[in-house]
């Protein structure tokens, strides 16, 4: 086997990472893609486009609103003078 020139040695060199970058190019095009399929999608339901960190967060979030709620709304005294309010309400009406 016959050793390669440089320019030869060169060109392949050149080559293979001309074909690395192509595959790479390839790979962001479908992502490109994929985003803008999911920004569409997002945008349908009223959302601007999130991470998967900031979705996990705005669901504890909610949970975490769900649990005042539970608090805020269970049987306390706030709540009974509410209802009381509500009772009067229709003995008024």
């Amino acid at each position: 086997m016959e050793a390669k020139s440089f320019k030869e040695f060169a060109w392949e060199c050149k080559a293979a990472q001309r074909a690395v970058i192509r595959k790479e190019r390839e790979r962001m095009e479908k992502v490109a893609a994929l985003w803008a399929e999911y920004v569409r999608a997002l945008s349908e339901l009223g959302l601007h486009p999130m991470t998967h960190d900031g979705i996990l967060k705005r669901q504890g979030e909610l949970d975490r609103m769900t649990a005042e709620i539970d608090d805020q709304f269970g049987d306390n005294e706030t709540m009974r003078a509410s209802y009381e309010v509500y009772l009067k309400s229709f003995t008024h009406s």
